[in-house]
């Protein structure tokens, strides 16, 4: 197997196998192939919504270096302008590539999320359905190529594959801090608007928190990756 290996400052970046890499700010991405390759797919990918694991081509693991501890809910809320919610997820759809707009723009696909918001906690009130999106998810190849110049495409010999496989077939893109949403569930959740219609989930699994309750039956918020409780009231 090939290693190509750039080092930028202090971080190293690893690609192994026929890769592509789409490095974000502050973020190290590997892609590796899995083909059918059963062997080669994850348990998180076992679970994924109406795609069998033999159609995932491959997979983009990301680990992020954050400017701030994401653990920390109210380094992800920005006053002003975040809000949390509590909602229940309706849909979870195919990711995508969304739409560049004067102040947001981002070539990691997000997962669309139809959810109904059930209560503003904190922040900017929202009510009703809305699509919310989270980073990472599961992306067509032939959605995935139309945001790629040609050098990308010929790296990646993606321009080898049939229409046929470019169609049906998937790359992963996952991380540390990924989480999937279960359809049916409630959930709070800390969103950013990045424009009117496209509400993001911040920090990924670090921004979602599950509904408990206590003896006295007041609402426990406990993130989904760490466990920890918080309030939710900034």
């Amino acid at each position: 197997m090939n290693r190509k290996k750039i080092v930028a400052g202090l971080i190293s970046m690893s690609f192994v196998g026929i890769v592509y890499w789409n490095i974000a700010e502050h973020d190290t991405n590997t892609v590796t192939q899995a083909g059918n390759q059963s062997n080669a797919v994850s348990e998180e990918k076992n679970n994924l919504p109406n795609i069998n694991p033999k159609e995932i081509y491959g997979t983009v693991e990301s680990q992020s270096i954050w400017a701030f501890d994401p653990s920390i809910p109210e380094n992800l809320f920005t006053a002003g302008a975040a809000s949390i919610v509590q909602l229940k997820v309706l849909t979870i759809g195919e990711a995508e590539i969304l739409p560049k707009t004067e102040n947001f723009y981002t070539q990691e696909p997000h997962t669309p999320i139809e959810v109904e918001i059930v209560d503003t906690i904190s922040g900017i009130p929202l009510s009703g359905e809305k699509t919310v999106y989270m980073k990472g998810g599961e992306i067509r190849i032939s959605k995935l190529i139309k945001h790629l110049d040609k050098g990308s495409i010929d790296k990646i010999r993606f321009n080898k594959l049939s229409q046929k496989v470019k169609d049906s077939k998937f790359i992963s893109y996952t991380s540390d801090h990924r989480y999937k949403m279960k359809t049916g569930k409630e959930y709070t959740v800390i969103l950013m608007p990045q424009t009117e219609s496209i509400f993001t989930v911040m920090g990924s699994g670090y921004g979602i928190f599950d509904i408990e309750k206590d003896k006295s039956g007041k609402k426990i918020y406990k993130n989904v990756l760490t466990g920890k409780d918080s309030p939710l009231k900034f």
